[in-house]
C-alpha cells in the first residue's frame, strides 16, 4: 500500500470513494460539495495495485495553526485494516510541515444514534482526537455535530 497526494482527477475519485459509503455518504449533493470543494484542497489517497484509491483524505488549512480533516473514506472491503489510520498519520506529517499545531474533525455526535457514525467517533478517539464541542445546529438538528480535536505538535512560542 502506499498514500500519495492527488493532484489530478480529485472530484471523481473522491466521487468513486464516497459512492461507495452509503451509510455515511448518502446525500447526494452532500458528496458533490465535498468533491468540489478539492480544487483547494489537499487529497491523499491510499493505494494498492488500482489505479483508484481505495482510502482519501483531505485537509483544509483553516489558518496557520489548524487544520480539518474536510472528507475522509475508506472502502467497506478495507475497513479495519489500517487504511484511516495510516491516512490521518499522511496527513498529520503534511499539516506539520506546514506548521500547523492542531488537527480538527467533524463528524455526528452521540446525540444522534447512528451506528455507522459511533464507529466513526471511536475510530477518530483510538489516532489521538478529542470531543470538543457539540455544535447541535450546525447541519441540522438531527444531525448534530461533534468537533473533535488532536494536537500534533506544540506550538512555536511567539505565534
Amino acid at each position: 500500500m502506499r498514500i500519495t497526494q492527488i493532484e489530478k482527477n480529485k472530484m471523481a475519485l473522491c466521487l468513486r470513494v464516497l459512492e461507495q459509503l452509503p451509510n455515511w455518504f448518502a446525500i447526494r449533493s452532500a458528496r458533490e460539495d465535498y468533491a468540489r470543494a478539492l480544487k483547494r484542497l489537499s487529497l491523499f489517497g491510499c493505494y494498492t495495485d488500482h489505479d483508484y484509491p481505495i482510502g482519501i483524505l483531505s485537509l483544509k488549512f483553516h489558518n496557520t495553526w489548524n487544520a480539518e480533516i474536510h472528507v475522509m473514506g475508506v472502502l467497506p472491503a478495507w475497513h479495519r485494516r489500517g487504511i484511516g489510520t495510516l491516512l490521518v498519520e499522511k496527513a498529520e506529517k503534511h499539516a506539520i510541515s506546514q506548521g500547523v499545531n492542531l488537527l480538527s474533525v467533524k463528524t455526528i455526535s452521540a446525540l444522534n444514534s447512528d451506528p455507522y457514525y459511533a464507529k466513526t467517533r471511536q475510530f477518530y478517539n483510538a489516532v489521538g482526537f478529542e470531543e470538543f464541542e457539540e455544535l447541535r445546529t450546525l447541519w441540522g438538528v438531527e444531525n448534530p455535530c461533534l468537533l473533535m480535536i488532536k494536537q500534533i505538535q506544540l506550538p512555536v512560542c511567539g505565534r
